[in-house]
């Protein structure tokens, strides 16, 4: 069921008036945050909407696309019938339903991470706040923004927000992109790199039939990612391939994922994609990413040694992350071929702190991070300064 925050009830916002809802700041960080901008700490809970019944009769309407191309006639054809009932048959209970029990707050931002695309009452409620002069702005909930040479979700995001708040990276054709501290990197700790431990593999899935637009595999593409995936174990020492634990994605769509790898590779350990990454990690000498994401993001956050392979015809790069992603295959970090990345693995892995504590790979990551995983010494007051300031 959709459902929306409801915060610091039926009372006007104090402090600076920013109203945050799913922002990917731990807790105790939002917590913080809020105080900063001098405001009562709230408490997200649910408002669900009835469930209401599509009728054909209201939907017997047309939306005017006759002077459009084929893909948008057909976009107009399917719009009444797959309209959410909560935008028709339902809208008038569920606007009710957000004007008498939803926050009573009148803010002057609103902001969100990625309600704008799943939570309906929350949208209704943003929708509101905005029509009476709030500003909504949205931060960049994970990797790929601002390094994939498209993605349909960026170009939404910055569309329809009055301010995006980036992970480090500008866009020079669109001045209300701002680049502020990474929400879900704040409060990360360090890690002590580990002489010892497990190589961890972690991969990628995608639906079959695509419908995420964006610089990624796609379709028939897929299968060539997996055999990447299976070429880097493959050419593991075996010193390595003993320590490998291949972590699926736990999003299978339909590729069998498991089974594939017991055909292919039955003496490797695979992990489901269920168990905690960060009960992985403190095992974990090694971090292979190898997707364009928000993974390696972490890792490099978190200090994880960490390699990189994709092929770069699957994984389009923006004109301006190029550069600094050569800065990582300059260093060792990010390779274009999986095999010529498993071999670099197996000269390091005697060693694999001091390959990650060495001055090129560290200078190499940190400028890459203070561009796609920015957090600074003082992110909450960044933070506040991203919100407050127009």
């Amino acid at each position: 069921m959709p459902d929306m925050v409801r915060q610091s009830r039926r009372g006007r916002v104090s402090g600076a008036g920013v109203a945050l809802h799913s922002v990917y700041l731990h807790r105790s960080e939002k917590i913080k945050l809020e105080l900063l901008l001098h405001q009562i700490p709230s408490i997200e809970s649910k408002l669900s909407f009835p469930k209401a019944r599509a009728d054909p009769q209201r939907r017997n309407w047309v939306v005017n696309a006759t002077d459009g191309d084929p893909f948008t006639r057909v976009i107009a054809d399917l719009i009444p019938k797959y309209l959410p009932t909560c935008y028709l048959e339902g809208y008038a209970d569920a606007y009710s339903k957000v004007a008498a029990e939803g926050p009573a707050r009148t803010p002057r931002v609103v902001v969100t991470a990625n309600a704008f695309s799943s939570d309906d009452g929350w949208k209704m409620w943003a929708g509101l706040q905005c029509e009476r002069g709030a500003k909504l702005v949205i931060a960049q909930h994970g990797g790929h923004y601002g390094t994939g040479d498209w993605s349909a979700s960026q170009m939404h995001e910055i569309a329809i927000s009055d301010r995006y708040l980036s992970w480090g990276w500008r866009d020079l054709e669109h001045p209300t992109v701002r680049p502020a501290p990474a929400t879900k990197l704040i409060g990360m700790v360090r890690r002590r790199p580990m002489q010892t431990g497990r190589c961890l593999q972690v991969l990628a899935s995608f639906p079959r039939l695509s419908y995420w637009m964006f610089s990624v595999p796609i379709g028939p593409q897929c299968q060539g990612y997996f055999d990447d995936q299976f070429a880097f174990a493959g050419a593991l020492s075996r010193q390595v391939r003993d320590e490998l634990i291949v972590r699926l994605n736990s999003n299978d769509y339909g590729w069998d994922q498991a089974q594939r790898w017991k055909d292919v590779e039955p003496e490797i350990t695979t992990d489901n994609g269920r168990s905690d990454l960060s009960t992985l990690l403190d095992h974990t000498r090694l971090y292979v990413a190898t997707y364009n994401a928000t993974t390696f993001l972490e890792s490099f956050t978190q200090g994880v040694p960490t390699v990189m392979f994709w092929n770069p015809e699957f994984w389009e790069l923006s004109e301006s992350a190029k550069p600094f992603f050569e800065l990582l295959r300059e260093a060792g970090v990010l390779f274009d071929d999986p095999v010529t990345c498993a071999l670099h693995v197996n000269s390091i892995w005697e060693d694999v702190p001091a390959w990650w504590a060495s001055s090129n790979v560290q200078s190499a990551v940190n400028e890459f991070c203070n561009q796609y995983a920015f957090v600074g010494r003082r992110p909450l007051r960044d933070l506040k300064a991203a919100l407050t300031h127009w």
